[in-house]
């Protein structure tokens, strides 16, 4: 199925991370929570973790407005790796480079030489010195990160090392309970402010939509739609089409 796929030029996905609403609430010194007297802005970029270390980042700004005790941030699950070695360049052309088997997908930055290469989920319309890279999914459900030709998208310069910046992710084992994520990582805790003692976290609904290697029920139903779009929405069924394609979305209606 995975071979097939390849003739309709349709890209496997790889781990998809989950995702969850994460409250924040001040507290006081006794633990109750307690109102703010100004605004305060949470940065994105905030890691959170359940107590065995499944870790989410949140992924917007957000903020807590005076005269309230809590805000909701909407996070994701994965945890970064930035720069990391996965090989030099050759002289070949469709060079392809190992991924982490817990990438999680569309989630990858690749830079060579200082300069960032950019992704794209085909090299149809890529020309012969375009620094683009695709990423693909072979048999065994392990991700590459393949580069062109020098037809269609560049050939990287030779012996150069390739720098991966990406996630990893759990998968549907990051599809945590309610209430299990309850810390926050100390590298980007929030500071409080003055008034507020503390902040504590949790999740009043489970975390939702992480998903393994595409399999073949899935790869049945997506491979044709994406066909059928070209990721381009004009008709009705289009739009109900590339809706479904997003990750981790598993139906999806348009009214008109």
């Amino acid at each position: 199925m995975i071979k097939l796929t390849r003739l309709l030029d349709y890209r496997v996905r790889a781990m998809i991370g989950s995702t969850v609403d994460i409250k924040i609430t001040a507290l006081d010194s006794n633990g109750d929570p307690v109102n703010l007297t100004s605004d305060y802005t949470f940065n994105s970029g905030i890691i959170v973790k359940t107590s065995d270390g499944i870790q989410f980042v949140t992924q917007r700004k957000a903020t807590m407005f005076a005269g309230t005790s809590s805000v909701v941030i909407g996070a994701r699950q994965g945890e970064q790796v930035s720069n990391e070695n996965i090989g030099t360049t050759n002289s070949n052309q469709n060079q392809y480079f190992q991924l982490n088997p817990l990438y999680r997908h569309d989630s990858l930055q690749i830079t060579i030489n200082s300069i960032t290469w950019e992704f794209r989920n085909s090299f149809a319309f890529s020309g012969p010195l375009d620094k683009h890279f695709i990423v693909q999914v072979n048999e065994a459900k392990q991700a590459f990160v393949v580069f062109g030709n020098g037809v269609n998208g560049a050939i990287p310069t030779t012996g150069q090392v390739v720098y991966a910046t990406y996630y990893k992710c759990k998968g549907t084992s990051g599809n945590v309970d309610v209430n299990t994520i309850t810390e926050f990582d100390s590298s980007t805790e929030p500071t409080p402010p003055v008034e507020v003692d503390s902040f504590s976290i949790t999740n009043e609904l489970p975390a939702v939509g992480g998903l393994e290697v595409e399999d073949i029920e899935r790869i049945r139903r997506n491979a044709p739609l994406s066909i059928r779009t070209l990721n381009r929405a004009v008709t009705l069924q289009d739009y109900r089409d590339t809706a479904t394609l997003v990750p981790g979305v598993g139906k999806s209606s348009v009214v008109f």
